[in-house]
C-alpha cells in the first residue's frame, strides 16, 4: 500500500463521518423540534383541562413528563454520539494533514524537555516540529509519558524491543480500533493536574472507614432521624425532637468538613476522567490479539472475575453520586438522612483499599497501549519504513537511511556501518553541507529502533546500546555556565558512563566549538584517543582537517567521511551524499562574499 492509498482512505473515511454528522445532527434537531411540541402541548392541554376536567392535569404532567424525559435521554444519547463521530472526522483529517507533512496539530511534548537526558535536545526528540509531536497520537496523560520515556530511554534489552515490535505491528493493522480508541480518549481531555490529583489520592491514609466513632454514626444518625421523621409525619413523635436530632447530625458533621472537603477536591471532576479510562479499558479487554506482549497486558487487566473496566466503573458511579453534596438543598437532605458524603467517602476508601495495587497496573498497562498505537499508527503512515533487526552481530548498519522529520522526496539517504568497537566515523564538510543532520539521522533512527518502532531506512541492524550527544550545548546565564564549560559537563558525563563498563554510542558535533583553536585541536585529540581507549564508538563531525588526519594514526579504529559542495555557475551546490575520505571544499568565504562582506 502506498502513500496515496493511505490518504485516500483517510480522505473516504472523513467524507463518512461527514455524512454521518449530517444525519446525526437532522435527527438531533428534530428531537429539539418534539421536546419544544412537547412541552407546548403539556401547557396547552394543563390550560385546557383546569377549565374542563382538573383530574385529567396529573395523567398529563405524568405521561408528558415520562415522554419528556425518554426524549432528553435520546437526545444525550445522539450528542454523544455526535460527539464522538466528530472526534474520527478530526482524526481521519489530522492524518491527511501528517502525510502532507503537516503534524502542527499535535501535542510536541515540549514538557519533556525540562527533563535532563544525554540525547533528547540535541535530537530534536521534544518540542516543535519534534519527532514526538510527528508521532504522538496519545490522549491519556499516562500514554503520553510513556511514550516520552522510550524515546529518553530507549530499551536496551532484545527481547523487550522484538516485543515491541510484535505489539505495534499487529497495532498497525487495526486502524478501527485504534481511531476508535483515540476517538474516545478525545472527548475527555485530561491534564497533568488530574493525573496529579489521582496519584495524590492513591497515596492518601484513609480516614473514615479508620475512625471508629464515623462507622457508629454511619449507622446511628441516618436510622434516628429517619424513624423520627416518620413518626413526626404521623404525630407520634413532636417536631422539636426531630429538629433536635437533625442540629445534632450537623453539628456532628461541621468539624468534620475540613476533611470531607480536602477529600472532595481531591477526587471532584474526576469522574468523568474515570468514565474515560473504563470506555478505553473495555476497548482493549475486549479486544482478542495475537502478540505476547497484548496478551499480557490484557492478563494483568483481568486477575478476578471483573475485569479492570468493572472495577473502574464501580469507582467512577461512586464519585459520580458524591458530587450530588454539589446541590446545596439535596446535599443537605442526603447528609441529614443518610451521612451522603462520608458515607460515599467510605465507599470510595473500601474500593481503593480493595483495587489500589491493581488500579495502578491499569493506568500503566492502558498508558502502555495507548503509547503502542502512536508507534502503530506511524507503521500504518509510512509504508516504506521498515523495521530494524536487533542483533549482536553487528553493532550498526544501515541501507539508505533517512531523517524521520524529514520529506522523503527532498531528503538524500545515506549507508553507514560500524561492526565493531572501538571505531569512529570522522565527518568533514562544508558549512551546511548535512553533517549536523547526519548525527541526527542515524541518533534519532537509533532512538525509534529501540523503542520498538519502524525507522526510515531500507535495512537496519542495531545492537542495542545507550545514546549521548553533544551537538548544541548552550550558554547557561542562569548556571553562570559558559558554552565551553556546559560541553565539557556533557564530555565528563560521558566519559564517566564508558568508565562505569557501559556501552555508549556517541555523536559529538565540533568538538569543544568554545575554546581557541589551539586548545581546540590539542583537546579534540585527547579525547578521541581517551575515547578510543574506552571501547567507544560512534560519529565524530569536524571542520578541523587535523583531527580528520590524525585519525590515520588510528586506521583500524576510524573513517574518514565527507560531505562535499561545489559552486557550479557561481551557486553553492550540495548533493548531501555521505563520500569517503576527507572534505577538499569549505564554502565560508563564498558565503561572506555573496552577503557582502569583504573577505
Amino acid at each position: 500500500m502506498t502513500k496515496k492509498d493511505i490518504k485516500e482512505i483517510y480522505s473516504n473515511r472523513s467524507e463518512n463521518y461527514h455524512n454521518q454528522l449530517v444525519k446525526l445532527t437532522e435527527k438531533s434537531n428534530i428531537i429539539s423540534a418534539l421536546r419544544l411540541i412537547l412541552f407546548i402541548l403539556i401547557a396547552g392541554l394543563v390550560i385546557y383541562f383546569a377549565t374542563t376536567n382538573v383530574n385529567l392535569i396529573v395523567y398529563t404532567l405524568f405521561f408528558g413528563l415520562v415522554f419528556f424525559v425518554v426524549l432528553v435521554k435520546h437526545h444525550e444519547k445522539l450528542h454523544q454520539k455526535k460527539k464522538f463521530v466528530e472526534s474520527l472526522k478530526r482524526i481521519n483529517r489530522e492524518e491527511i494533514g501528517y502525510l502532507n507533512n503537516n503534524w502542527s496539530g499535535f501535542e510536541d511534548g515540549s514538557r519533556f524537555l525540562k527533563k535532563q537526558s544525554l540525547h533528547a535536545r540535541d535530537l530534536d526528540l521534544f518540542g516543535e516540529n519534534s519527532l514526538y509531536q510527528k508521532i504522538n497520537r496519545t490522549v491519556t496523560i499516562s500514554g503520553s509519558g510513556r511514550l516520552a520515556h522510550w524515546f529518553r530511554y530507549p530499551k536496551q534489552h532484545p527481547e523487550e524491543i522484538i516485543g515491541h515490535q510484535q505489539a505495534i505491528e499487529e497495532l498497525s493493522n487495526e486502524l478501527d480500533f485504534r481511531q476508535e480508541f483515540r476517538a474516545v480518549g478525545l472527548l475527555a481531555t485530561e491534564n497533568s493536574s488530574d493525573y496529579k490529583r489521582l496519584i495524590r489520592w492513591m497515596k492518601e491514609k484513609p480516614w473514615v472507614t479508620s475512625t471508629k466513632h464515623i462507622k457508629v454514626a454511619l449507622n446511628i444518625f441516618p436510622f434516628v432521624n429517619s424513624i423520627l421523621t416518620l413518626t413526626s409525619i404521623f404525630d407520634i413523635t413532636p417536631w422539636s425532637l426531630t429538629g433536635a436530632s437533625i442540629l445534632l447530625t450537623l453539628g456532628y458533621l461541621a468539624p468534620l468538613q475540613k476533611k470531607i472537603n480536602r477529600s472532595y477536591i481531591l477526587l471532584s471532576k474526576r469522574a468523568y476522567i474515570l468514565m474515560k479510562y473504563v470506555d478505553l479499558l473495555k476497548l482493549f479487554e475486549q479486544k482478542k490479539f495475537k502478540s505476547e506482549t497484548l496478551n499480557i497486558l490484557q492478563t494483568e487487566m483481568t486477575e478476578d472475575e471483573n475485569t479492570a473496566f468493572e472495577h473502574i466503573s464501580e469507582l467512577a458511579h461512586i464519585l459520580q453520586k458524591l458530587d450530588q453534596r454539589l446541590n446545596m438543598i439535596m446535599g443537605i437532605l442526603l447528609n441529614i438522612y443518610l451521612l451522603w458524603d462520608l458515607r460515599m467517602l467510605s465507599k470510595v476508601e473500601k474500593w481503593k483499599a480493595n483495587n489500589l495495587t491493581e488500579m495502578i497496573i491499569w493506568f500503566n498497562n492502558i498508558g502502555i497501549v495507548d503509547a503502542f498505537l502512536s508507534l502503530a499508527n506511524l507503521k500504518y503512515n509510512e509504508p516504506n519504513w521498515v523495521f530494524p533487526e536487533v542483533s549482536d552481530l553487528v553493532l550498526l548498519e544501515a541501507q539508505q537511511l533517512k531523517h524521520p522529520l524529514m520529506a522523503d522526496e527532498t531528503c538524500v539517504p545515506n549507508d553507514i556501518l560500524i561492526e565493531k568497537r572501538p571505531h569512529f566515523k570522522i565527518v568533514t564538510g562544508a558549512n551546511m553541507a548535512g553533517k549536523s543532520t547526519w548525527l541526527r539521522t542515524v541518533g534519532t533512527n537509533m532512538v525509534l529502533a529501540m523503542s520498538g518502532s519502524v525507522v526510515n531506512a531500507k535495512v537496519f541492524r542495531l545492537t542495542p546500546t545507550q545514546i549521548a550527544t553533544s551537538l548544541h550545548t548552550a550558554d547557561s546565564l542562569m548556571k553562570n555556565e559558559s558554552y565551553f564549560y556546559s560541553e565539557l559537563l556533557r564530555l565528563q558525563e560521558i566519559i564517566q558512563l564508558l568508565q562505569k563498563g557501559e556501552s555508549v554510542f556517541i555523536l559529538l558535533d565540533e568538538i569543544l566549538k568554545g575554546t581557541n583553536s589551539g586548545d581546540k585541536e590539542a583537546g579534540s585529540i585527547a579525547l578521541l584517543k581517551q575515547l578510543i581507549n574506552l571501547e567507544s564508538y560512534g560519529i565524530i563531525a569536524t571542520h578541523d582537517l587535523n583531527l580528520a588526519k590524525i585519525s590515520d594514526l588510528h586506521k583500524q579504529h576510524t573513517e574518514n567521511l565527507r560531505f562535499e559542495a561545489e559552486i557550479i555557475e557561481d551557486k553553492l551546490y550540495f548533493d548531501y551524499t555521505i563520500k569517503p575520505g576527507i572534505a577538499q571544499n569549505f564554502n565560508a568565504t563564498y558565503l561572506m562574499r555573496k552577503m557582502g562582506i569583504t573577505v
